[in-house]
């Protein structure tokens, strides 16, 4: 059976249009994620996540 694990977040703020990244911590808090500007263009965020391999998203 597979598992769900949130690693990241992703939050649309109406004022500025745009999405912005908050990782996870061991607490189960997010924070905003800093290394990566927000962006209008979601998709750009969420392959940041997939392929920057920080790994405050993967350990």
């Amino acid at each position: 059976m597979p598992t769900r694990f949130p690693i990241a977040r992703l939050r649309y703020t109406n004022a500025t249009g745009q999405w912005a990244i908050y990782w996870r911590d061991r607490n189960l808090k997010f924070h905003e994620y800093h290394h990566k500007r927000p962006s209008q263009n979601v998709q750009s965020l969420l392959d940041h996540i997939r392929d920057s391999k920080d790994p405050i998203f993967f350990g």
